[in-house]
């Protein structure tokens, strides 16, 4: 399932990626807890989880201008900082 059609239909563009062989796999609807010395700050669901042919992975969000709000604002600098190496891209 997915929050907006936007959404939805960038998951067919990552299946027809997948297929082509342009990335190795995503997932949708991923939870990270965003924890500061073992204590739960937040959680965090991101749209997909994207695995490049190479291994590497990266946070691909679908996002609008009202969906950009205050605390997702928080919550992705705060997911940047504990998970350096893995890009954050917002697609809008």
């Amino acid at each position: 399932m997915h929050d907006s059609i936007k959404e939805a239909h960038w998951c067919d563009q990552l299946e027809l990626l997948k297929k082509a062989g342009e990335i190795k796999d995503y997932e949708t609807q991923v939870h990270f807890d965003l924890k500061i010395k073992k204590i739960k700050i937040a959680g965090m669901r991101v749209d997909f989880l994207v695995t490049d042919k190479d291994g590497n992975k990266r946070i691909e969000e679908v996002k609008s201008w009202i969906t950009m709000t205050p605390e997702w604002n928080i919550k992705r600098k705060l997911f940047e900082v504990l998970y350096p190496d893995i890009e954050y891209v917002v697609i809008k």
